[in-house]
């Protein structure tokens, strides 16, 4: 039957009201905690004996809330699960001088360690001892960096975006800015972790998951005012962190305190301030307006307090230019020997097989739907080349409430909301069709988290900390309004069309793509609850407890409906000339993307820091983790397998399905489609080895198992896009051209809305097949490293650190239905498949196989933030390598070694060398007084500075020149033999010698390796400079001017038109020639004035 695109069944809506039924009850039981640190020492008398029984209390600063605990036989005393703030802690004993150490800064998931020695007197004197404690870890072997509320709301951060300080630590890459605006909020980050794939982070917000289920990236943070802290944890952190195999990203919250503190604050950008991009013939037009305010304090004095605040963007801007190579004028009337390059060989005509003459096409040979199309397009001389400008309008609306209780002294509660609304405003230019490209919808999106704790002491040696989160988000697309032609507009006969005038895909690889996603919902929701148990033992600090995560995925999406089609230039020798003359070389649509996912995820932990010695400690951990595959509760999944096939089973929940296809509810196919991966057991191990009495030297290394436990939901997008659940062909080289493609089939009366799912649906000739393996393997990190840290000075450590991981079990698509090439053989690819009788076109066959290897040196040296400076910097020398990426070589024609350079090399998130530093600090003048101070004092300078070496490509012929029918992104180019270094006079931006590659020859893979080269090095400067007029301690005017980019350095892209998952093709216009800067990253400068008021 029709399937409604934005309806909501019952059983959901009851779903809801139980989860939010149950949601609330924990939510009384259990509200928020921030992610915490711990202290820990010794107390010792003045003769550097132990001291135990002596009663240690830790008091925060800002909020008056304290704990208490007792030193044991061995005089150590430790705090867990304490909030990063400011704290006093005082040591007392009979017949000893109390003793106290004032000012002790406590960062994220921080092991602190603090030691004293406390002298024979009355208990009514009191030795106070000011100052930070040693910045050496000698409790753990986990590499992490903190990044205070200093450095958060001074640095100058490019949107203001805080998530993008995970970028500034040792061993993380950031390999993607996903700027989809129709299934999230733009701007969230993917990053590779020591070698990792790129979404294999997790990322927390107040101690419970802030990653989209869906996509396993970071949903939005708050704006950086709102924020305490961040804590990265990066290698061989503890068995009470997991959920993804790379790092762990912290956030905290701000709360209130005893003192009534805020702020507001508005930021401009605009124009006039900024540089021109170097491809853009002017600069741009962006508007950025960002305001806000916040504030925090007491309900009651001691007891209850609250934080809020609210930020709003704006943004007007005609964004970064698409290049694409639109059909020239000549080309239009058939002349194809005026395009430049391009047209430097002969065109072959399909149907003789000879050369048009004079490379002249005749135009009544047009396709009649690409005639339509050019009406679309304007008209342009030379070889095509068109920048193609689009406006963007973007607003975007934050707010978070904090409200922080403490019950008893023993018991702590909270909560926390924070919602972010995004909307986006469609980019088409009307009578343009070549600025109908991702992202050109308008949407609207909106992210809602909510967490609330329960930590209750329940001895002076015990501890239990109970946490729920809950977050939502739901996401709206739809195509613009103004005039976009249909796929019926332009001529095209398919069987089914969207709801709405929209296209998704018409592609000259190369040349142009015009196309964007269709209409579509998309709704998130998780829930959390973990708890942990902490007990001190003599010298064990032990740590129990788990975590459960619930995980629904709701979309009702149109697509495929309005087809996909590209064009390859593998029929006449040239990509423009197949698309005018209606060559389809791949065609694909179906009846759209319906999925009703859901997913339970459960995990124990119990980990043991023993302290062997007063030097030694030893931390041992084991995690339990399962990771089960999505449920599809309609039951939309697929299996296909070899020995099925071969065994003529058939299918009875579906008939017409061709042999060896089976579903859920046909005999030995798992409820899924995959037998889960339920019995995950990691193991952590590590050691903290203090060098010296003063604590200011550690030896520190260890190694563990790091599950990649949450699967993307797109990990399933395979079956719901295959017959029967959508009702989708997929073919190359189909017989009808651009204009009809369904062209001498007879199915097309039989794909409808009414039959999908359903034992009427028919399965289109030749069927695709989307399936699992039978045997999921949950991808695997083996991460270790050895760590030596030196306290410099006081507040001053620098680290030095060898990091090393084994990836395993990585995810990729297997063709199990490849096509067999034979010399002479002019059947079409799908006639030439290896089930080609059996009807069956591709079967993607999802497996995990793929591993990689990575080495890294990291460099850290870091002083926090005293006598008004602080400065972090990290350098990384680092190599990964492994085989992730698509098939080049069918499987049943695979004889290489699995380290083959063609498929064994340097993977894209590989840069050699990388170096950040980020800094404030306080100008000389603040002790000034009277009109020279309010000139000259006051000044404060900030910076963030980053470079990195270029990261590897790989070279494609662009076309399947192999006839293996993987797709015409996998075989490699060929080496000329000419050399690699441009020739002598050649346009700057060519970045290497387009002769010394080639198209591969027909019926072989091409010889290219594996990221054979390396594109440019990114390289930028970002500053701040502020001006604070201080009216006493508590009231703040500061005035900032923010530049990003500050000396404009231009960072170039690799090389290629549109460069997609860093593959270029030999057969693309402008081979070899860089055409964009960086997406995001590689602004130019951009100028950012704020100002703010602090009280």
């Amino acid at each position: 039957m029709r399937q409604v695109l934005f309806a909501i069944s019952p059983a959901v809506v009851t779903l809801r009201r139980t989860l939010a039924t149950l949601f609330l009850v924990l939510l009384v039981a259990s509200p928020a905690l921030a992610q915490t640190g711990q202290i820990n020492g010794v107390i010792t008398d003045n003769t550097g004996g132990v001291v135990p029984g002596a009663t240690v209390k830790a008091v925060e600063v800002a909020t008056g809330l304290s704990r208490d605990t007792v030193t044991g036989a061995d005089g150590r005393y430790t705090f867990t699960s304490l909030r990063p703030t400011t704290y006093d802690i005082t040591a007392e004993l009979t017949g000893f001088r109390a003793s106290q150490r004032k000012g002790v800064l406590l960062q994220a998931n921080q092991n602190l360690t603090v030691n004293f020695a406390v002298e024979l007197g009355a208990l009514s004197e009191t030795v106070t001892v000011a100052g930070q404690s040693s910045t050496v870890d000698v409790t753990s072997a986990t590499l992490s960096e903190v990044v205070d509320s200093k450095r958060i709301v001074e640095l100058p951060l490019n949107g203001r975006d805080a998530a993008k300080l995970s970028t500034l630590v040792a061993g993380m890459v950031l390999t993607q800015v996903d700027q989809e605006s129709g299934k999230t909020i733009p701007g969230a980050l993917r990053m590779s972790t020591n070698g990792t794939e790129s979404r294999q982070v997790s990322f927390r917000l107040d101690g419970t998951s802030h990653s989209d289920p869906y996509f396993q990236q970071n949903q939005p943070f708050p704006f950086p005012d709102a924020l305490q802290e961040f804590s990265i944890q990066t290698s061989n952190y503890s068995a009470a962190q997991g959920n993804s195999a790379g790092a762990v990203v912290n956030a905290v919250t701000r709360s209130g305190t005893n003192n009534l503190h805020g702020g507001t604050f508005g930021y401009l950008r605009d124009r006039t301030f900024n540089a021109r991009n170097f491809f853009a013939a002017d600069k741009d037009f962006l508007k950025r307006k960002q305001y806000g305010g916040y504030a925090g304090g007491p309900i009651q004095h001691n007891k209850t307090f609250f934080f809020a605040g609210w930020q709003g963007t704006n943004i007007a801007n005609r964004g970064t230019n698409l290049v694409q190579f639109a059909p020239t004028t000549d080309e239009r009337n058939g002349n194809f020997a005026t395009c430049g390059s391009a047209c430097n060989k002969p065109l072959t005509d399909p149907l003789t097989g000879q050369p048009f003459p004079g490379n002249q096409i005749p135009v009544a040979r047009f396709d009649p739907a690409a005639v339509n199309v050019l009406k679309y397009i304007p008209a342009v001389g030379g070889d095509g080349l068109m920048q193609v400008p689009r406006l963007i309008g973007q607003d975007d609306n934050q707010v978070v409430v904090k409200v922080d209780q403490q019950l008893r002294q023993s018991d702590q509660i909270g909560v926390r909301y924070f919602i972010d609304h995004f909307t986006n405003d469609p980019t088409f230019t009307e009578g343009n069709l070549l600025s109908y490209r991702n992202p050109t919808l308008q949407s609207r999106v909106r992210a809602q988290n909510v967490v609330g704790s329960w930590t209750r002491t329940m001895t002076n040696t015990s501890l239990n900390e109970l946490r729920v989160g809950f977050n939502r988000m739901h996401s709206r697309r739809f195509p613009p309004t103004n005039n976009v032609p249909s796929m019926q507009d332009l001529g095209v006969r398919l069987p089914i069309y969207p709801d709405k005038p929209s296209i998704s895909q018409i592609e000259a690889n190369g040349f142009f793509n015009i196309g964007d996603n269709l209409e579509a919902s998309f709704v998130r929701n998780g829930l959390e609850l973990n708890d942990r148990f902490t007990w001190v033992k003599g010298k064990h600090s032990i740590q129990v407890g788990g975590e459960a995560q619930n995980y629904t995925v709701t979309i009702r999406n149109q697509f495929r409906r309005a087809g996909h089609f590209t064009f390859d230039g593998s029929r006449t020798g040239h990509p423009i000339a197949d698309f005018l003359l209606g060559y389809v070389q791949t065609f694909d649509q179906g009846t759209g993307e319906y999925k009703d996912y859901n997913v339970w995820y459960g995990s124990s932990f119990v980990q043991d820091d023993f302290k062997v010695s007063q030097k030694l400690t030893v931390n041992l951990g084991l995690r339990y983790e399962s990771s089960p595959p999505w449920h599809e509760k309609v039951g939309r999944i697929e299996q296909f397998t070899l020995q099925d096939f071969n065994n003529n089973v058939r299918s009875t929940v579906f008939p017409q399905a061709p042999r060896g296809e089976l579903f859920r509810g046909d005999p030995g196919v798992a409820e899924d489609g995959t037998d889960p991966a339920s019995n995950n057991l990691g193991a952590r191990t590590g050691f903290a080895w203090a060098l010296g009495d003063d604590g200011k030297t550690s030896l520190r290394g260890g190694g563990g198992m790091f599950y990649d436990q949450h699967r993307d939901g797109e990990s399933g997008n395979g079956a719901v896009n295959a017959p029967p659940w959508s009702l989708r062909l997929a073919v190359i080289r189909p017989a009808g051209p651009f204009s009809d493609p369904y062209r001498g089939r007879t199915d097309f009366s039989l794909i409808t809305d009414a039959t999908i799912g359903t034992q009427q649906a028919p399965f289109p000739l030749p069927v695709l097949i989307e399936t699992l393996d039978t045997t999921y393997k949950t991808p695997l990190t083996y991460n270790y490293n050895l760590t030596l840290e030196r306290e410099l000075m006081q507040g001053l450590m620098a680290r030095a650190a060898y990091v090393g991981s084994h990836s395993v079990n990585g995810r990729r698509t297997v063709q199990l239905d490849p096509s067999v090439y034979t010399p002479g053989d002019t059947r079409g690819t799908d006639m030439r498949r290896l089930f080609a009788a059996a009807g069956i076109g591709q079967v993607n066959q999802q497996r995990q196989d793929r591993e990689s290897i990575y080495n890294g040196m990291q460099l850290t040296i870091s002083k926090r933030y005293s006598r008004g400076f602080t400065v972090t910097s990290n350098y990384t020398l680092s190599k990964v390598e492994g085989n992730f990426g698509d098939d080049v070589i069918p499987y049943n024609e695979f004889t290489l070694d699995k380290r083959d350079p063609l498929v064994w090399g340097p993977l894209f998130q590989d840069h050699r060398h990388r170096f950040t530093t980020s800094w404030v600090l306080d100008l000389p003048g603040g002790s000034m007084a009277g009109p020279v101070k309010w000139v000259l004092g006051g000044w404060q300078w900030s910076g963030v500075m980053e470079y990195q070496t270029g990261q590897p490509f790989n070279i494609i012929s662009g076309s399947d020149r192999s006839q293996r029918g993987l797709a015409s992104t996998t075989d490699r180019a060929k080496l000329t033999g000419q050399p690699l270094t441009p020739p002598a006079g050649s346009d700057p931006l060519l970045w290497f010698n387009p002769a010394a590659f080639t198209v591969a020859d027909i019926g072989t893979f091409g010889d290219v390796p594996k990221g054979f080269l390396y594109g440019p090095s990114l390289h930028t400067w970002n500053m701040g400079l502020f001006k604070n007029f201080r009216h006493n301690n508590d009231v703040n005017i500061q005035f900032r001017v923010e530049l990003f980019n500050i000396f404009n350095q231009v960072n170039f892209d690799i090389p290629g038109t549109t460069p997609v998952d860093n593959r270029i093709a030999a057969n693309s216009a402008n081979f070899g020639r860089i055409t964009r800067t960086v997406p995001v990253t590689g602004d130019p400068r951009i100028i950012q004035l704020g100002l703010k008021f602090v009280f």
